[in-house]
């Protein structure tokens, strides 16, 4: 989530040690909190719902929902 927040694209390259360990990166790590969210665990496995409220300085909240695509459990035979 900090590299998506800070770099804008989350491939291979920004997950290097290099571009990890940079301050900034660091940083933005600290303020990240990850947590079990009832309404994403009471959606169940099989649709991996993530839920996403990031907190501007101004006490304003952005919130997105990505929801697993429905092929996937398929895929994973979850």
């Amino acid at each position: 989530m900090a590299i998506l927040l800070l770099r804008g694209k989350a491939g291979l390259s920004e997950f290097s040690d290099q571009v990890v360990q940079q301050a900034d990166v660091q940083e933005m790590v600290g303020r990240i909190n990850f947590y079990v969210d009832p309404e994403a665990e009471s959606a169940g496995y099989d649709k991996m719902t993530s839920l996403l409220k990031i907190h501007l300085k101004d006490d304003e909240f952005l919130a997105g929902r990505g929801d697993f695509a429905k092929a996937a459990p398929l895929i994973y035979d979850l």
